[in-house]
């Protein structure tokens, strides 16, 4: 049965797509199946993953309003043997349309959870990558996700909107999926920095006090960058590197 994870903050820039691509592959590694849905507009995972911008109509806009087989959809993400058990929903260009016609629409937080439905035994891993806002694409993913997992950056503006990010779960799990839990929350671009120790440190203390996991620290380090401009995650581009280690514990942590 597949694991829906939905990547979630509402603050961009935090690392859900360098999440995403980079969970997503170390999960590949361990011989996991593995779907990635690109829910946001600007098709960063899509872009990140050199595949190019759908203009066949067989994207996650269609797979939203207009009801087509998600299985239509699926795209080969090329390159990497490393690759061989990851596909990829990609965004696509009108992908922001469909916010619009969702909102209107009896129902429409509930799309992507129908949509994905019948993939449960196709699939271990479902991972969305998530808009960074608490748009109705990001309703339908926690809607559709049994899990959430949220990147936050270590520094202090980013951790400003944690608390609300996890009031915001909690609203969903008790109004529309009482099957949502928060799989933890995924502090990202460490440095060793006073200011960077200092935010993880409250990161662990604010989340020990609410009973909410905390993984281990995803380093900063360019490479994560250079891969995803390069469409290669950081096991294949720095594969020693402190941030590979990183992702791969994580993977590990999460499928246990």
């Amino acid at each position: 049965m597949a694991r829906a994870i939905a990547v979630v903050n509402q603050k961009g820039g935090v690392g859900k797509t360098t999440t995403v691509l980079n969970l997503g592959a170390a999960l590949a590694g361990r011989n996991r199946r593995v779907l990635l849905l690109d829910l946001d507009p600007q098709e960063c995972l899509t872009g990140a993953l050199k595949v190019p911008s759908p203009e066949d109509g067989r994207s996650m806009h269609e797979v939203l309003t207009a009801g087509l087989d998600i299985t239509q959809t699926l795209r080969e993400v090329p390159g990497s043997t490393l690759f061989s058990s990851l596909t990829l929903v990609p965004a696509g260009p009108d992908l922001a349309e469909a916010e619009v016609r969702l909102i209107g629409e009896a129902g429409g937080q509930m799309v992507l959870r129908e949509a994905i439905e019948g993939l449960a035994r196709r699939y271990d891993y479902i991972l969305i990558d998530c808009p960074p806002s608490l748009s109705v694409l990001t309703l339908n993913a926690l809607v559709a996700a049994r899990e959430v997992l949220i990147p936050v950056q270590c520094e202090y503006f980013a951790l400003r909107r944690l608390p609300a990010m996890l009031r915001t779960v909690e609203k969903v799990r008790k109004r529309i999926n009482r099957n949502l839990a928060v799989l933890g929350v995924l502090p990202t671009m460490f440095a060793h920095t006073l200011h960077s120790r200092e935010a993880l440190d409250f990161i662990l203390k604010t989340m020990r006090e609410q009973t909410v996991h905390v993984f281990a620290a995803i380093p900063r380090t360019v490479k994560l960058q250079d891969g995803a401009a390069g469409g290669m995650p950081i096991l294949e581009l720095a594969r020693e590197s402190d941030a590979a280690s990183a992702y791969s514990a994580l993977a590990k942590e999460i499928d246990a």
